[in-house]
């Protein structure tokens, strides 16, 4: 879901110039009769009870505004919740139900541990045309035990050996020399004794194959990637000399080079050995192109941001194997609209890009264009001008200064266009689109507070054939306003923060939200102009919003809750109440205070944090919505293998509470040995825990320096994975090994 997300630091909007947006006002709330705009009126509600809205019991009552609904006397939680969101942490949602994951107990008390880990000794020789690879390499055994590979070097006369677990393993040999980028795959090895093995590489076959271009300087370089995956790929620098190390069969060639300080990779050609070696050279068709646009016979001035754009249109595969790369090469223009630059001789898509305010976009395209060395293209663009209108009526002549109004976006067979409309003027508006039919959207600014916040697409399409300058694009527009309670009461006028929350609006049948700021002094509430429609809404409090400190009256909680949705179809006094819960929470070690330490609640309904604390004060009061929470607790310490622990997994809040967590921690110790004998010389070993199921927080625990390798380490009760790790110890597998596997 995408959010467009606007920020405001300053009181409700004011709204100059309003008068055909309607008056939100309802001025006969109190007559015990629901009128228009109202939803409500004393003791009359239209049908609705707290069961209605959402809540389980309890006595709905209506607002003061008549445009609202009280739920403070509701009772239980709001809203359906999934079977799935009351799992535990060591639990997986399968069919709808909570299935465990981890076996056996957790950690729970003092513990002391041996562990005896079994090896196989495998060794043997790589070989090439029956002698030594002549540079450096490694093999890899990917294998079943453990998730990630062992590597291990293959030293200079082509030997290698290392210990294994038992069991399968994919065996892959990998080049280092950066002019040889390849590997092979080579067996698939069950390792249940020790074993010494022949591994024979595919031969390769050494070529002198100099690069013929016309593409000056060393930017640029030829990729040779073999279609088997088994043999990776050679790179070679345009003025590179040497040889090449091929082996037999197909390749696609790649021409890289850099544009913009970014890599761009393009293909040119597709070979074999056999076609290679016969030519001796490769031919890369690169030519210079000059580029020159115009605009109805005038050069495209610089300081416009105007850039032409070259896209590739054929259908070529696309590097996979590159994580960065373009598929476009964008050139900027000069004064005279000019600009040169090196391409593959092979047909383009060419298109005009507007880059920066007060416009951008793109305004003209022609496709399967030829390169013949000189590109020179005259765009044909009348000049569309014409003003906004809200409701018939002309804009106000003032706006905020320095703020845009609006956004028009013109979309066509071209491509597409932004304009911004400034801060001043009554919606005037002028630009330059080629001849054709566009599609018109209007956005507005929540700042300017002239146009809907919300999108507005134009009924009729746009025909573009001369010039014109009687364009009228009529907005229409309403507006939307009311006030935050909480609890039933007022939230006080002067609270010192830089956001108290914002109310989300979505159109229905739309995915993007858009945000109206809760002001952070002043009556708690919104005011803001929309496109007349039904949304759906949201109350929502940043993250970043926070001072660090419990959240006094009338600031939301962090997270978003769900109002549901508001008719907008006319001018609409819309006033939420919310209710709040403050649940007290104590975190103690052993019966004592624990030590400082961030507590935070996930909302399981929401799946996203809900709020975050610090438990320096003990016990801690927060306020939270109505639901149920996941409980996570973590301890300010740098030396500890504690990590996040889940202190409940699914705290039901539908009133006032207060819960004691103990976080005590225990001692794990133990000691590790391989085929039963012990294991010397810790130096380059390490023991990994891990937090399960979450994975999300590893502590290295340092083994003993001298003698029989030992460990050990406090962390408070749970599931926790422990994992050896001695990435150069003869003795021990590379790659790592399961200890104490908790949760699959």
């Amino acid at each position: 879901m995408r959010r467009l997300t606007l920020f405001a630091a300053s009181l409700l909007v004011a709204c100059g110039g309003c008068d055909d947006l309607g008056d939100p006002v309802h001025v006969d709330c109190g007559n015990g009769v629901v009128d228009a705009l109202e939803v409500c009126d004393g003791v009359e509600l239209a049908g609705q009870t707290c069961a209605s809205q959402g809540f389980e019991r309890g006595n709905l009552a209506c607002s003061p505004s008549c445009g609202g609904f009280v739920v403070a006397s509701c009772e239980g939680v709001r809203g359906d919740i999934s079977p799935c969101a009351l799992c535990a942490v060591w639990e997986s949602c399968i069919d709808a139900r909570c299935v465990a994951t981890c076996d056996g107990e957790p950690f729970s008390s003092d513990t002391s541990l041996q562990f005896d880990i079994t090896t196989v000794r495998v060794s043997g020789r790589v070989t090439v045309d029956g002698a030594p690879p002549t540079f450096a390499s490694t093999l890899q055994f990917v294998g079943e035990v453990f998730w990630a590979p062992a590597v291990v070097d293959v030293a200079a006369d082509g030997s290698f050996a290392t210990s294994l677990e038992p069991g399968g393993y994919e065996v892959t040999w990998q080049s280092r020399d950066e002019a040889f980028v390849a590997s092979e795959r080579l067996a698939d090895l069950e390792v249940t004794e020790n074993v010494d093995l022949d591994l024979a590489l595919t031969p390769w076959q050494e070529l002198e194959l100099p690069v013929s271009t016309d593409f000056p300087g060393e930017a640029g370089a030829v990729i040779y990637e073999h279609l088997d995956p088994r043999f990776g790929r050679v790179r070679q620098s345009i003025d590179a000399s040497g040889p090449l190390r091929l082996r037999d069969g197909e390749y696609r060639l790649w021409w890289a080079h850099t544009v913009d300080e970014f890599p761009a990779i393009e293909f040119f050609h597709q070979t074999n050995l056999a076609e290679l070696a016969e030519r001796g050279e490769v031919d890369l068709p690169v030519v210079e192109v000059a580029l020159a646009i115009s605009m109805n016979g005038a050069p495209v001035q610089a300081e416009t941001g105007v850039r032409a754009e070259l896209v590739r249109t054929d259908e070529v595969p696309r590097p996979g194997w590159l994580s960065i790369s373009r598929d476009r090469e964008r050139w900027e223009l000069d004064a005279d609209g000019r600009a040169t630059g090196w391409l593959l001789d092979r047909p383009r898509d060419v298109a005009v890009v507007i880059n920066g305010p007060p416009m951008w976009g793109w305004v003209w395209a022609q496709r399967d264009v030829e390169l013949t060395g000189e590109l020179d293209f005259d765009i044909a663009a009348p000049r569309v001008a014409g003003e906004v209108l809200r409701n018939g009526g002309r804009l106000p002549n003032s706006g905020v200064q320095g703020v845009m109004r609006g956004r028009l976006e013109f979309t066509g067979d071209a491509g597409s266009l932004t304009i911004e409309l400034g801060d001043r003027g009554r919606g005037e508006f002028a630009v330059r689109l080629p001849r054709g039919l566009w599609a018109v959207q209007l956005t507005g600014s929540l700042f300017a507070g002239a146009l809907p916040l919300t999108p507005w697409d134009a009924p009729d399409l746009l025909s573009v054939v001369d010039d014109t300058d009687d364009v009228e694009l009529d907005v229409p527009a309403v507006r939307l306003a009311g006030q935050l309670t909480v609890n039933g009461l007022r939230p006080p006028d002067d609270l010192e923060l830089e956001t108290r929350g914002a109310l989300q609006l979505r159109e229905r049948g739309t995915s993007t939200w858009f945000t109206v700021p809760i002001p952070p002094r002043g009556p708690a509430g919104w005011d803001v102009i929309v496109t007349p429609g039904t949304y759906d809404t949201e109350l929502v409090r940043w993250w970043f919003a926070s001072s660090g400190e419990d959240a006094p009256p009338g600031v939301l909680p962090l997270g978003t809750w769900s109002l549901g949705e508001v008719d907008a179809s006319a001018a609409t006094r819309y006033d939420v109440d919310v209710q709040l819960h403050e649940v007290t929470i104590a975190i103690e070690s052993h019966g004592e205070s624990a030590e400082p330490g961030l507590l935070w609640f996930e909302d399981l309904r929401a799946e996203r944090l809900a709020r975050e604390a610090d438990t320096a004060a003990d016990p801690l009061t927060v306020t939270l919505y109505p639901g149920y929470y996941r409980v996570v607790w973590a301890p300010y310490v740098d030396d500890s293998a504690v990590g996040p622990v889940v202190l409940d997994h699914a705290l039901i809040v539908d009133g006032p509470l207060q819960r004691t967590y103990d976080v005590g921690r225990v001692s794990i110790e133990g000691a590790i040995s391989v085929n039963g004998e012990p294991v010397e010389d810790a130096n380059g070993v390490g023991v990994h825990l891990t937090r399960r199921p979450s994975a999300n927080t590893t502590t290295t625990v340092a083994t003993s320096s001298s003698g029989p390798t030992t460990f050990s380490t406090e962390l408070v009760p749970g599931y926790v994975d422990i994992v050896l790790g001695a990435s150069a110890h003869d003795q021990l597998p590379p790659h790592g090994t399961y200890l104490h596997r908790a949760c699959h």
